[in-house]
């Protein structure tokens, strides 16, 4: 848990670790039940008595109260790390140890995804985090690591405006940079600042989306994938387990069965329109259930087009020698492992939309629905 507190020159960063609330929430809960016990249900063994849960109890409150962060001077130019017990910021809080580390020779606050796999005996785990860190001219200071990327977000935006520095924000796998003066600035007035006027030119031939003009702006009917050779893979293995299920009566097995075949079908049926327009990008997802995710446009700060990974893929002389069972795998491949992304970034909400396109036809919707923002 982390709190932020600026107050003009200063900027507070603490947290509580799990691990110490914990236990002295533990700590607490049996010093405070121990003396119930031994008061007002019946006497027990020496351990409980009334010195011990005090103890117990008091420990407890230290450990809740335990915190560590940074408070970063700007004036000064450092940061000064600290531990402590109680409420930092405040006449409550005592402090245990300090250090200070200047922060004059820093260039940038740096943002990514960081994803850890580890392996145990219940199998893989993964865990994904966002680090804040001031980087350059010296050792990398981090600031905090969170699991939620739009409080990191807020938390590095914080960090770069007090210190007027650039933020770097690699998370999405593609890396953004917006300065200091410019952290909370929209993609519209960026454009319209930077006198960006996106060009689409012509549309590509044979596109599998259609575009058609709304009131104010612009619609994108982006293809369903349809039953391709993936879909029916999945769905007649789903027919076979639950027909096992079935057999030996696994209920379990055909609901997870029936439940799989489901997410398949919707998948498979599934049809994403974007709406754009100078009041918000939307994004309704059809299928055998739907969704609606919306940002208005004057919260919307990055639109980023993530092109998918094509690789090397066979030219059309060797696509017209490749039987027919061999092109419809290549296009699984291209449409599932290969797709571009779209990522639309508030500081309260992302949006990912998947692009089941060729790059170039990516590359014009991206261009179209940039020119919508800014028109």
């Amino acid at each position: 848990m982390a709190r932020r507190e600026e107050k003009n020159n200063r900027l507070l960063v603490t947290k509580r670790h799990a691990l110490s609330l914990g236990a002295g929430l533990v700590l607490l809960a049996l010093g405070a039940g121990g003396y119930v016990l031994q008061r007002y249900v019946r006497p027990g063994p020496p351990v409980f008595s009334d010195w011990t849960c005090a103890a117990a109890a008091g420990l407890g409150i230290l450990l809740c109260l335990f915190t560590n962060g940074f408070a970063l001077l700007k004036r000064e130019g450092f940061a000064e790390r600290f531990r402590g017990i109680g409420f930092p910021g405040t006449g409550l809080f005592i402090g245990i140890s300090r250090r200070r580390i200047e922060t004059g020779d820093y260039a940038y606050v740096y943002l990514e995804e960081k994803v850890r796999i580890t392996q145990d005996q219940d199998g893989t785990n993964k865990t994904v985090s966002y680090p804040v860190v001031l980087m350059g001219g010296r050792p990398d200071l981090a600031i905090d690591e969170l699991s939620d990327y739009l409080a990191a977000r807020r938390l590095a935006e914080r960090v770069a405006g007090h210190l007027m520095l650039p933020l770097r924000d690699r998370s999405s796998g593609t890396e953004v940079i917006r300065e200091p003066e410019h952290l909370n600035e929209t993609v519209s007035r960026r454009m319209r600042r930077l006198g960006e006027r996106p060009d689409p030119g012509m549309h590509p031939p044979d596109m599998l989306s259609r575009v058609m003009p709304s009131h104010g702006g612009m619609e994108v009917e982006l293809p369903a994938f349809g039953f391709t050779a993936a879909h029916k893979a999945g769905l007649a293995g789903c027919a076979v387990m639950a027909a096992a299920g079935g057999y030996f009566r696994e209920w379990l097995m055909i609901v997870f069965c029936g439940v799989a075949a489901l997410v398949l079908l919707d998948s498979a049926l599934r049809k994403t329109t974007l709406s754009v327009s100078r009041g918000a990008l939307a994004v309704k997802n059809r299928g055998l259930w739907g969704s609606r995710r919306k940002i208005p446009a004057d919260e919307l700060e990055e639109l980023i087009l993530i092109p998918g990974n094509f690789g090397s893929l066979p030219g059309p002389e060797t696509m017209d020698k490749l039987p027919a069972w061999a092109v419809s795998l290549l296009d699984v491949l291209i449409r599932y492992k290969t797709r571009a992304r779209l990522v639309a970034r508030s500081d309260k909400k992302t949006v990912k939309v998947f692009l089941p396109v060729t790059p170039g036809e990516a590359d014009y919707l991206y261009k179209k629905i940039l020119a919508a923002l800014a028109n």
